[in-house]
């Protein structure tokens, strides 16, 4: 199962997890742990397909389960508890994400405190909901506590850090505040460019975000933006692509096609649970609703 899923082969795996599962219930109940292990895998797979309401239900069967059992700060109960906030955010139901996120993050500053980088990713997830929820002013104020940490646990340099000023250029961005967006996206541009090299996606992706911010400045932005569009002439042809490289289905599209494939393998969707860590790309979200603008 655990191969299958691994290789994309979603449908397969969820046959497997139920086959699995029915087997340790009824060889050591409904509540042993390994039961319940299947069922977080077979939401995984839901979760994969797009079958979001499935992968909720059985996620949150399986949490009930878990926090009766283990109580809510154990780590498999806060695994749980993140894949049913993620579920959440795919359908844009950020209120109920919002409540998990913070279930996470109070337990994780219980048991590890404020500078464990557990601690720092999990207020780093719920900026991410207030951000996803356009609560910018709250998001950013998260994002920037976020940021000293990671700065003092990894460095100004690294990735997750360079990752939180982009966020945080992006907030201030949505709140009008350009100047401080223009410091903010040119400083995380530029570490990214060292990092990865200057035609790499995630450069690409932030690049145009920036162009968004210099565009919506309106004169003061015009000279900057002819100069980053100089250093980076191909940005639309090169976006583009990206996009069709990384091209996902809406969470509707992907539910209407994957009813498809149920059906054509006859395949019933019963009482399965999906375990799935789906990576919110916030800064793709928010271009292309600054596009919309």
């Amino acid at each position: 199962g655990n191969k299958a899923f691994d290789q994309g082969e979603y449908l397969q795996s969820l046959a497997h997890f139920g086959h699995a599962k029915d087997g340790f219930e009824g060889h050591f109940g409904i509540d042993d742990e390994k039961t319940l292990a299947m069922a977080g895998s077979i939401a995984m797979c839901h979760h994969a397909l797009g079958h979001f309401d499935c992968a909720i239900e059985m996620f949150k069967y399986v949490l009930t389960k878990q926090e009766n059992l283990i109580g809510r700060d154990d780590e498999n109960v806060l695994a749980t508890v993140n894949n049913l906030a993620v579920a959440h955010e795919e359908k844009g139901e950020y209120s109920e994400a919002r409540v998990l996120r913070e279930w996470c993050l109070e337990a994780r500053r219980k048991v590890l405190g404020n500078e464990h980088p557990l601690t720092v990713k999990a207020l780093g997830s719920l900026a991410q909901v207030a951000q996803l929820s356009k609560n910018y002013t709250l998001a950013r104020e998260m994002f920037e506590q976020s940021l000293k940490v990671r700065e003092f646990l990894f460095g100004k340099s690294n990735p997750q850090t360079l990752a939180t000023v982009l966020n945080v250029a992006i907030c201030s961005q949505k709140m009008g505040c350009y100047e401080d967006a223009v410091s903010y996206y040119e400083r995380g541009i530029e570490g990214l460019k060292k990092k990865f090299g200057k035609d790499h996606q995630v450069v690409l992706r932030n690049a145009k975000n920036f162009r968004t911010c210099l565009r919506n400045m309106g004169h003061e932005g015009v000279c900057r933006m002819g100069e980053l569009e100089e250093e980076f002439p191909d940005l639309d042809v090169s976006w583009h692509r990206c996009n069709i490289v990384g091209c996902n289905f809406k969470a509707k599209e992907r539910e209407k096609l994957n009813k498809h494939i149920l059906n054509k393998h006859k395949l019933d969707v019963v009482t399965v649970n999906v375990n799935v860590n789906l990576k919110v790309e916030v800064e793709e979200k928010e271009e292309k609703e600054g596009e919309d603008e």
